[in-house]
């Protein structure tokens, strides 16, 4: 009776060569365990994406990553595409089930950074509610401050500033958030940072007009819209 109760895996410690066979049996288990979790989080990338937030909460109810990204480029988890795409419920979820607030893209970006881009004010202060890096910066040296700042979104500026963010940070081409916001137009954000305390030397004020002098010319300066 013992035998039929525990099935082939009885027999299989039974019989010769037993240590192979239930290592293999253990390990085709384990592969089509983890090829139905793929699966599986591959549909809630795609709920995601859908805002299908129905779709979301029952893959992970079966056991869905709510860490789950993207398989190719950018490689964006789920938090980071909620985050930018503003869906306030499906974010939230993600949240309080665990997703890391500060998972970064392939381009290095996080969630907070893209909804700071987007002004999803809401989301922003979720993140940062979670422990969220005001100051992380992606591959190119942007934070969610500078940003924000390009992008022209003074209301999640004005969280971030509140957050701790430093406004003296510059990207790898060497431009801070008061610089972004001044070259792109943003002329109120520029003051607000300004008067917060942000630092604009004679030097930085000469790269903004290179800046300018390269832009009107067609020659590429700096991606501010990359998020």
């Amino acid at each position: 009776m013992a035998a039929r109760g525990h099935g082939a895996l009885f027999h299989a410690r039974s019989g010769p060569m037993n240590k192979v066979v239930v290592s293999c049996m253990i390990a085709s288990v384990a592969f089509m365990s983890c090829s139905k979790k793929a699966e599986m989080n591959r549909q809630l990338i795609g709920a995601v994406i859908k805002g299908d937030a129905a779709a979301m909460n029952e893959l992970i109810a079966k056991g869905a990553d709510v860490n789950a990204r993207e398989e190719h480029n950018p490689g964006r988890t789920a938090l980071i595409i909620a985050s930018e795409e503003d869906y306030r419920d499906i974010a939230g979820v993600l949240v309080t089930g665990g997703a890391d607030v500060n998972a970064k893209s392939t381009d290095g970006s996080t969630a907070l950074m893209n909804a700071s881009a987007e002004g999803n004010a809401e989301i922003v202060k979720l993140l940062l509610s979670r422990g969220a890096d005001v100051n992380a910066s992606d591959n190119s040296g942007q934070t969610a401050l500078i940003k924000a700042s390009a992008d022209g979104q003074k209301e999640t500026v004005v969280i971030l500033i509140g957050a701790g963010a430093d406004l003296d940070m510059a990207d790898k081409s060497g431009l801070t958030a008061v610089m972004k916001a001044t070259m792109n137009g943003h002329g109120e954000i520029a003051d607000l940072l300004s008067s917060k305390g942000a630092r604009m030397t004679d030097q930085d004020k000469a790269k903004i007009q290179e800046a300018a002098r390269m832009n009107s010319q067609g020659e590429e300066v700096v991606d501010t819209e990359n998020k």
